[in-house]
Parts: C-alpha cells; structure tokens; sequence
C-alpha cells in the first residue's frame, strides 16, 4: 500500500532518504523536505508498506504532471531490497495512478520492467 506523504511521517520519510548517496548530505535531504512539505509544486512522495498495520518499508519520490509519473527515487528498508519488493512498489505506484503514464529518471528506469505490459512509458 502507498500512503500520501504528511509532514508527521517527516522523520521517517528522511531515515528512508538517508539511505540515499545524495541524501547523505544534510543540506541536499532539507533541500528535498521543503519539496513535500510545500503542497503547491508536482512534486510528491509516498511511503510504501504492506498493510495498514505494518511498518514502513520504503518510500517512492516522483513528480506527478497533467497525464505522466515521473519516478525520481525509490529507497527500500536494508533487508528487503530486492525485485520482488521492487516490483510490488511500482505495481502499486501504478495501481494509485491508473490513468496517467509512468516513466523514471535514467537512474531509475529498470523499474519500468514491472509495470503491467499495456502501460505505456514515455
């Protein structure tokens, strides 16, 4: 399941961001906060998990415009950074946003793999 990112998972969402080379940097994590914390830019980010009930066990950043997703980032728990959980992630991504195109940023476009066959990518 993907829950919309709220300012009260800020934490959370930041230890997720931190597993991130770029993210390491204090400057460029408070950078990509303000991003989610300013509800007026296409900018989202969402946390993943199981269940209602569960932990966290990741987070997707993307970019949502009129008709397409863009992918930026996704950043998964340690020790279920697999595809398996991977493309659960993007299956749900798709499942949140059925009528709108899903691509990725060049670090990220792998993931393009595990969306249904009749997305189409731009």
């Amino acid at each position: 399941m993907l829950f919309k990112y709220r300012q009260d998972y800020e934490k959370t969402v930041m230890g997720f961001l931190s597993y991130l080379p770029y993210f390491k940097n204090l400057d460029n994590l408070r950078q990509e906060m303000r991003l989610y914390n300013n509800a007026d830019n296409q900018f989202e980010i969402y946390l993943f998990s199981k269940s209602q009930q569960s932990d966290y066990l990741g987070i997707i950043g993307i970019q949502h415009e009129a008709k397409f997703v863009v992918v930026r980032y996704i950043a998964l728990a340690p020790d279920i950074r697999n595809q398996h959980y991977e493309a659960i992630l993007m299956r749900e991504l798709q499942n949140t946003f059925p009528q709108e195109s899903i691509t990725a940023v060049p670090d990220y476009t792998y993931l393009l793999k595990y969306l249904q066959s009749d997305q189409s990518h731009a």
